[in-house]
């Protein structure tokens, strides 16, 4: 008896199908590693003769799955909420909570203003019942040795920058005379340069498969180089015939350019259903547009689901993907111009941007190197 095609020609994440020759069938299953066995998830018999019904199963078992992977995940700490207590005068506390107060505070992004709160939450804990006027630039620098010391050389160099915007603030308000902070001789850990590889993104897009809104915000990233609040803010009239019009949150610029021809299923499939809403990820959990701490979480999710799948994932950070699109540009051909017109920054006239984005990689070296031509009469010469 020959063997016949296989009854799921699709089939989703971890379904295997075997022919078994004894039985004359083939024998279909949702099979989960050894890392989601120990998370409690078992193989699950499924049904060649019924794909419809496997299908569905196994999107159901995947679902789960990435369920069980997000609660095994350490939660984040919550963001800095200003103090319960009225705070004594003069002290640390009162001056966050003026500061957040202020009409300064208020002018920042609203991305921006997540990122303060996280480090003023740490200077809080650390100084908020101590007086503004007492931090001396010694005990600063201190402060910032001992961060520096836990091996989180980004986080000490920011928590540092926050409390000195804080400080000048302080300053301005009469808390404190000077500003301690400034010049501190801190050390500038290397730019994170962490890009993913094609096999990595499939496996993204894969994990992401059964919410088209993850999936397409993924494809969104890695072929359009932009910043999450811009894709989870994106609206429908935006990609509109193939185009994909913004203004950028971050710098206020305009961008526009053609859809990536491997994004457009993605972006189709996310619009299906949606037809009432304005913006293009409305979340499958809630039926409403994504906020940014909800996109977070469902990245996570679809993000431990793939490292069951691709262990070194685990390191992978959505903002990643920004500089992921620049590499894969370059590596395509695309001028370094090109690339910043994509991102909408200045990283063709930044040589730290220029590092950061596109750090220099064997295909456009060698592309660089083959360019190199001899003349057709230094050619001649050097042959006699």
């Amino acid at each position: 008896m020959s063997k016949p095609a296989k009854p799921l020609k699709n089939p989703p994440m971890r379904v295997r199908q075997r022919w078994q020759v004894r039985a004359g069938k083939w024998r279909v299953w949702w099979e989960p590693k050894e890392t989601l066995r120990a998370l409690g998830m078992k193989v699950v018999e499924l049904d060649g003769a019924r794909p419809a019904w496997s299908i569905k199963q196994a999107e159901r078992l995947n679902l789960e799955a990435a369920e069980r992977a997000r609660q095994s995940q350490p939660q984040h700490i919550k963001l800095f909420e200003g103090p319960q207590i009225l705070p004594k005068a003069g002290t640390v506390a009162a001056l966050i909570r003026e500061y957040t107060r202020s009409p300064a505070w208020h002018q920042l992004k609203p991305a921006t203003q997540v990122d303060y709160r996280n480090y003023l939450r740490i200077i809080q804990e650390k100084w908020g019942a101590h007086k503004v006027d007492k931090l001396t630039k010694p005990i600063i620098y201190n402060w910032y040795e001992a961060l520096y010391a836990r091996g989180k050389l980004t986080a000490a160099k920011r928590t540092i920058a926050t409390l000195s915007l804080l400080l000048s603030y302080g300053e301005l308000k009469g808390y404190n005379e000077g500003n301690p902070a400034l010049r501190l001789g801190m050390y500038s850990p290397p730019p994170r340069k962490r890009v993913a590889s094609w096999p990595e993104i499939d496996a993204l897009l894969e994990a992401a498969a059964p919410w088209p809104s993850m999936a397409c915000a993924i494809a969104l990233a890695v072929y359009h180089g932009q910043r999450r609040k811009d894709i989870v803010e994106a609206e429908r009239k935006d990609v509109a015939g193939n185009m994909w019009r913004l203004v950028r949150s971050k710098r206020g610029n305009l961008g526009s350019f053609a859809l990536h021809p491997e994004a457009i299923p993605y972006i189709e499939a996310a619009m299906q259903g949606h037809e009432d809403q304005e913006r293009l990820l409305i979340s499958e959990a809630t039926g409403r547009p994504y906020t940014l701490d909800g996109f977070s979480k469902a990245w996570v999710r679809v993000r431990a689901l793939a490292v069951m799948e691709m262990p070194e994932l685990a390191d992978f950070q959505f903002r990643d993907f920004r500089r992921t699109a620049a590499h894969l540009a370059r590596m395509g051909g695309a001028s370094i111009r090109d690339v910043g017109d994509m991102l909408g920054n200045s990283v063709y006239t930044d040589a730290q941007l220029s590092g950061t984005y596109m750090p220099a990689n064997h295909e456009s070296a060698s592309a660089s190197v083959h360019a190199i031509k001899r003349p057709e009469e230094a050619k001649q010469r050097k042959a006699k």
